[in-house]
């Protein structure tokens, strides 16, 4: 099986040309969002699937799948976005029938980015041992994929683990999905940077070494909405482990040090004690696995 994934993330694109069984990446690129419409977007993403293919000296007809990962909820059945929080221009566009339009006579499968990561860390990752566990990203929004007894869980409407939109802050901060008050709003790089009036989260890092107390102060309260959201799912779900991926979990491990200190004051000690909060395995390339692993599940 080979396969072409595009993971449609709120700031970049990454398209990759896969082997899902193998588990192998065999030719990656990312670009940055255009800003002017998701039909810009499709065509560089078209051009770029091209390339891929020349790269790897395939035809398109020796691709098998197309597997689609989205930064927010979509109607799986139609292909069409509902609600990603970052992407406003997106909403009600028809992802599948814009694909259909150069990719013909072939499968083409979406899912939430983080349920792709989740099922990433479950096929390819430190996941692959766990059967019961959550995962978050943390970048441009905050999202979640939940496997639980080794599957994923996708709620009645197919909307369950939008961790990013728990409110933890009645009449909080303005939210990009309608809310206020969300996680999300508090603990995303976005709202990160945001908040301390700087351009992004390397800024910010920068601005904390510099002694900036606003800074430090927007960042603990990033961390804190973080670990308030994992001490709630460990209370709920009582889970095996959190696992972090996304841009700004790549910070370092003083970043997991924090959360998980601050996770335990939220947390009864047992279901804290049972939980290993980590860094995913799969790193930059966990949605790009994902895609392989929806694949594979089709």
């Amino acid at each position: 099986m080979t396969s072409l994934g595009i993971d449609i993330g709120g700031t970049k694109i990454s398209v990759i040309i896969g082997h899902p069984k193998k588990g192998k990446i065999i030719a990656k690129e990312k670009f940055l969002l255009p800003i002017e419409s998701p039909e810009k977007t499709i065509e560089r993403i078209q051009l770029t699937y091209e390339k891929l293919l020349k790269q790897c000296k395939i035809t398109a007809d020796e691709i098998d799948i197309v597997a689609i990962g989205c930064p927010g909820s979509c109607d799986y059945t139609s292909g069409r976005a509902i609600n990603f929080p970052n992407m406003p221009l997106w909403r009600g566009y028809d992802i599948k029938k814009a694909f259909q339009k150069f990719i013909k006579h072939k499968p083409i499968i979406f899912d939430n980015d983080a349920n792709c990561a989740a099922m990433a860390e479950k096929y390819f990752g430190t996941g692959k041992k766990i059967s019961d566990f959550l995962y978050i990203t943390v970048s441009t929004g905050v999202g979640a994929g939940l496997i639980i007894n080794n599957k994923l869980y996708r709620g009645i409407s197919l909307d369950a683990a939008e961790f990013g939109h728990m409110t933890i802050v009645k009449n909080g901060e303005q939210c990009g999905c309608g809310k206020k008050g969300c996680l999300e709003a508090y603990a995303s790089g976005t709202s990160l940077a945001r908040r301390a009036g700087v351009k992004d989260v390397p800024e910010l890092l920068k601005e904390m070494r510099k002694g900036n107390t606003h800074a430090q102060l927007v960042f603990d309260e990033g961390i804190h909405a973080l670990a308030i959201g994992i001490g709630n799912t460990l209370q709920l779900l009582n889970l095996e482990a959190v696992i972090i991926g996304g841009g700004v979990s790549t910070i370092g491990e003083s970043y997991f040090q924090k959360i998980r200190k601050a996770a335990k004051e939220y947390t009864w000690p047992r279901p804290y004690d049972h939980c290993t909060i980590m860094q995913t395995s799969l790193l930059d390339d966990v949605v790009d696995y994902g895609t392989m692993a929806l694949a594979l599940s089709f």
